[in-house]
């Protein structure tokens, strides 16, 4: 359970590169907000992998963030959004 009304969509996995090339990025659509749930789950299953969740909603202008390390979040922060629609 991602803890969003629907999957992912249009989702993008890219592989990191240089300076970073153990990274992967993986870019997706949700509907309502972002996955918290789903990947807090995941970072409990995989302890020895770092994972950060950044998301915006520029229809009500809020963007987040969340940082895991050891199964564990370790910092979150949310802002105001100012960006343009899909941006």
């Amino acid at each position: 359970n991602w803890g969003t009304k629907w999957p992912d969509y249009n989702t993008e996995i890219v592989y990191g590169d240089e300076p970073e090339p153990y990274s992967i990025y993986i870019t997706f659509s949700t509907a309502w907000s972002p996955p918290e749930n789903g990947i807090a789950a995941v970072a409990k299953l995989f302890p020895e992998l770092e994972f950060s969740l950044y998301a915006y909603e520029c229809g009500i202008g809020y963007q987040c963030g969340y940082e895991f390390r050891n199964g564990e979040l370790i910092s979150n922060w949310e802002h105001d959004y100012f960006g343009d629609r899909g941006g």
